[in-house]
């Protein structure tokens, strides 16, 4: 009976531990998320708004550009809300630098992924073979930035 007692202690204690994993892990999705909402919002404000990128916005600017944006204006990790950030930075989590390095990081392969597209399109529509060098300014048009990476 007493082995019983245990086994029903350790899988409780196992449950509450799995339980704070979960929490975790959909806090940290949610808040790379958010981070991507901000920054597409922080986007289109500074091109309705003629906004230098360069320039720190509140997120309370942007909450117009947002669906939703009571859901966005704090980390859903400790509820501790978003500074202010400039485009060009992208927005920062308060709560964990584990989660602004997972929203740059795929951040930076999204626009790698759209700069290796736009490379295969103009090497198949000028006729260049796809091992010739080419530069990222000679790629970039309406959508695609030369900054690939908000880190560096």
């Amino acid at each position: 009976m007493r082995w019983l007692a245990t086994l029903v202690i350790v899988v409780a204690l196992a449950g509450i531990s799995g339980m704070r994993v979960f929490v975790r892990n959909r806090c940290r999705s949610q808040c790379i998320n958010n981070l991507r909402r901000l920054s597409s919002a922080a986007r289109d404000y500074c091109m309705a708004k003629r906004v230098s990128v360069h320039q720190d916005i509140r997120v309370l600017e942007i909450a117009e550009y947002l669906y939703k944006p009571s859901d966005v204006l704090a980390c859903p990790l400790s509820g501790k809300p978003y500074r202010s950030f400039s485009c060009a930075r992208g927005p920062v989590c308060p709560s964990s630098m584990e989660h602004t390095a997972a929203f740059q990081t795929i951040t930076c392969v999204e626009r790698m992924g759209r700069l290796w597209e736009a490379c295969r399109r103009k090497c198949r529509e000028e006729g260049v073979p796809t091992h010739e060098p080419m530069q990222p300014a000679q790629l970039v048009n309406d959508r695609l930035r030369p900054n690939l990476c908000p880190a560096g």
